[in-house]
């Protein structure tokens, strides 16, 4: 079985500042692996292991973190024998990242299934699974807490209600994971120095087919700096209570 992995590279929220015109720093934040896709590597990992003869490859739309030596090894070493990655714009939208995995994932070829988070960790919009299946006219399965292989086969599972659902997955498929379906562990110094040597395919966006991105990114501004109040109310009796009602809705 071979299993592919769709991440992708994001800004370390930690080290994002705002500048005095309410614009985005980003300065001082490295690129990381989206946390949600760490736990979607890791799940391709243990199904793959479960299965035995399968593979697992990742693959990635993104710009100047695909040349970065250091991200590669930090997917890597976490497994996966094979990266793949489409050099496109930082910021493209999520339909138009869609239709670039569209065309990757057909240039790959033979996979049996794909792995995503459930979100990314910058935008998560939740929606890229149901969009990427419906251009490979996939099935999709979203909010998956369990994957597992028995009698020859993948089975999903996920939570609804007050129940658990448990699907075969009988074709190709595009599995969105939660963070709740395994820990990802951390690589050992032995790993990292062995994803130097795995291979790595990097192709240019203008390879495949595109679409114009149905919206364009205007601005990205931090909200509006509210000071506070600093006012104490007094709660021993009822008048301290109805100014703290009569202050609050003024301030919605």
């Amino acid at each position: 079985m071979k299993i592919l992995v769709f991440f992708k590279f994001i800004r370390d929220e930690e080290g994002i500042s705002v500048n005095a015109d309410r614009t985005i720093n980003l300065d001082s934040a490295p690129w990381v692996i989206s946390p949600y896709d760490l736990n979607a590597i890791e799940a391709g990992m243990k199904l793959a292991a479960e299965a035995g003869e399968s593979t697992v490859e990742v693959l990635t739309v993104g710009g100047e973190a695909l040349d970065n030596s250091k991200m590669r090894k930090a997917v890597l070493s976490r497994g996966p024998v094979k990266m793949y990655g489409v050099k496109a714009g930082e910021c493209g939208d999520m339909y138009s990242t869609a239709v670039l995995l569209k065309g990757a994932i057909e240039k790959i070829g033979d996979a049996d299934l794909v792995i995503c988070g459930e979100g990314s960790g910058d935008m998560y919009s939740q929606a890229m699974g149901n969009v990427l299946a419906a251009l490979l006219n996939a099935a999709a399965v979203n909010s998956v807490e369990d994957l597992s292989f028995e009698d020859g086969a993948v089975y999903a599972s996920r939570s609804s209600g007050k129940r658990v659902e448990k699907l075969k997955l009988n074709g190709p498929a595009v599995v969105s994971v939660t963070s709740d379906i395994c820990r990802p562990h951390i690589p050992s110094m032995k790993d990292i120095m062995a994803a130097g040597k795995k291979p790595v395919e990097v192709w240019d966006a203008s390879e495949f087919e595109s679409v114009s991105a149905p919206v364009t990114t205007v601005s990205v501004l931090a909200p509006e700096r509210t000071d506070r109040m600093q006012t104490v109310f007094k709660a021993s009796d009822e008048t301290g209570i109805d100014e703290f009602v009569k202050a609050l809705k003024k301030s919605i």
